[in-house]
């Protein structure tokens, strides 16, 4: 019998490589070197060709298809949201100069399309066409809501059976869009506010041509609401803007998410499709924050209500934000058909590589704050004297509801007290709305919000003089990309110049630069924001006095 043989000696553990000796004298080892970079976020094949927004605009009688009542009123009502200085200062970053027609700040009428809002007329065949869907993703200010709103209108106002016919106008041709008698289009926001803001902002376009908007958000009264959406009952109207004649629904309803989705459960499903179905557009404004939350199921609800995507007739769907998502599981719940992707071109240069695009009149600036205790809220009141002496209102933006209203409580106590409002959860509408007001006009010279206000929000210096602008102060740092885009976003709007300044403590400096580097743009080469020289030693004493006022160092109140 043979013997057994002994087990093999085990082998050695491999020897590691040598280490690599790189230029500055410190040792790379090759794991360091084969470290694999994240990999890019998956996209949709359509999103990676996107349509782009360039270019200098084009002049209201070189839109193709325009309706001259729809050309007539724009041109008459002089809307300050033309092509100007964001068409300009756009071809400028493009290494070229594009055409340069009258800014609409200083123009007495609308003379020019912006680029985004040409390009989606242009994508739309002026509201004719139903080939394709649109996801549009532009700056903030950039005249998104107009861009959607026009081809709405007059893809509704030459529909066969639509108002435009009854309204007198001669030769009304037939349309592929044509739809039955009911809700035309539905825009869909996240908040009550912007549904108020967004529907008066459409609502005198619509009322030009004889097509009538509605609301359908909390707060208001469900009966009109009703009416609305499926005509008979009646009901009272509400805001600027009428509500459609008890017989028949609105043509346009501008609606949040949960209550739409109430109203439709409500309906039942038979109801529900019955009420919709002649919509002949669907917007989602601020596509990426209503695709985050649930509201209800509301987007299930309208999936189900809503003419199938490839119907006959078309429902041209269109999701629109300036931080407009590209996660392809989110996207797909739109159920875009054939869709393209309408996209704002990023600038070039030392300043690129960002996720977003900033408007090229904004400038982004750093206020480092020193020392502690009152060292920040000394900072801020030092900023908003200097701000108020150079004529420039102020939006304040804290990192909670509960911070905003020490913010604003401790701008009341301090000597002599800053003008200031807050507008946060909890303040009622109309007191909201009179706050913007006021700081338009110059009355308040801050106001105080939380991130609930970095959406939408549109402070209107139209009756200001042509040199005010709004300044953003982001009190606490946002905490990712996109709240600071739109946070900037309420300013730099409609071709006016303007800054966001953040308050930067040096632990708060790391955080700071990975978001300015995400974000991209102005925002990756922020310059530093300097107070006149003794302002800040001439607040302190008075900064301290106001944080012990309000009892913002205590315990209970938390800390500023």
């Amino acid at each position: 019998m043979a013997a057994a043989r002994a087990p093999a000696p085990p082998s050695p553990p491999p020897s590691p490589a040598p280490a690599a000796s790189g230029d500055d004298g410190t040792t790379t080892t090759p794991q360091k070197k084969a470290a694999k970079r994240p990999r890019p976020p998956p996209a949709l094949p359509w999103m990676r060709c996107p349509l782009p927004v360039d270019g200098g605009g084009v002049p209201l009688a070189c839109v193709t298809g325009l309706d001259a009542r729809i050309e007539a009123w724009l041109r008459e009502e002089g809307v300050a949201v033309g092509g100007g200085r964001w068409a300009e200062g756009r071809a400028r970053t493009r290494g070229r100069r594009g055409p340069t027609p009258p800014s609409p700040v200083s123009s007495a009428s609308f003379t020019t399309l912006f680029p985004v809002q040409a390009a989606v007329w242009a994508a739309t065949a002026g509201g004719r066409g139903g080939e394709h869907d649109l996801a549009v993703a532009s700056p903030t200010g950039s005249g998104k809501t107009l861009a959607y709103a026009l081809p709405a209108a007059h893809a509704l106002l030459h529909a066969a059976g639509s108002v435009g016919a009854r309204s007198g106008a001669a030769g009304a041709p037939p349309h592929p869009l044509r739809r039955a008698r009911g809700v035309g289009a539905l825009i869909v926001v996240p908040t009550r506010d912007l549904a108020a803001q967004v529907a008066a902002a459409v609502a005198p376009l619509f009322a030009a041509v004889g097509l009538t908007v509605a609301t359908v958000a909390g707060g208001g009264d469900p009966g009109a609401e009703a009416t609305a959406l499926t005509g008979g009952g009646g009901g009272a109207a509400g805001g600027d803007y009428s509500l459609a004649p008890p017989a028949r629904p609105a043509d346009a309803v501008v609606a949040t998410p949960g209550r739409l989705a109430a109203h439709l459960a409500r309906l039942g499903e038979g109801g529900a499709r019955a009420a919709l179905s002649g919509l002949r557009f669907i917007v989602v404004d601020e596509a990426d924050r209503l695709l985050r939350q649930h509201y209800g199921g509301w987007l299930d609800a309208l999936n189900a209500a809503a003419p199938a995507p490839g119907s006959s007739p078309r429902c041209v769907r269109v999701a629109a934000s300036a931080t407009l998502t590209r996660d392809p599981a989110k996207v797909a719940r739109l159920r875009l058909f054939r869709p393209r992707y309408v996209a704002a071109v990023a600038e070039e240069g030392p300043r690129a590589g960002g996720k977003y695009v900033l408007p090229p009149g904004l400038r982004v600036a750093r206020l480092d704050v020193r020392g502690g205790g009152a060292g920040k809220p000394a900072a801020l009141l030092a900023l908003l004297r200097q701000l108020s002496a150079d004529g420039s209102p102020a939006l304040v933006f804290c990192g909670s509801v509960a911070t905003a209203a020490r913010v604003a409580a401790f701008l009341a106590a301090a000597s002599p007290p800053v003008p200031a409002a807050l507008a946060a959860r909890g303040i009622p509408a109309p007191a909201r709305a009179a706050a913007l007001a006021s700081l338009a006009t110059g009355t308040l010279a801050a106001l105080v919000a939380s991130d609930g206000a970095g959406r939408g929000l549109d402070i209107d210096l139209s009756k200001a003089p042509s040199k005010t602008s709004l300044a953003v102060v982001n009190y606490d740092p946002p905490t990712h990309a996109k709240a600071f885009v739109h946070r900037a976003g309420r300013t730099a709007r409609a071709g006016r110049e303007g800054v966001v300044i953040t308050l930067v403590r040096p632990e708060d400096g790391r955080h700071y630069s990975a978001l300015a580097s995400a974000v991209g743009g102005s925002a990756a080469s922020s310059s530093l924001w300097r107070l006149p020289k003794g302002a800040l030693g001439a607040v302190r004493e008075g900064a301290d006095a106001a944080v012990e006022a309000v009892g913002a160092g205590g315990k209970r109140r938390g800390a500023l």
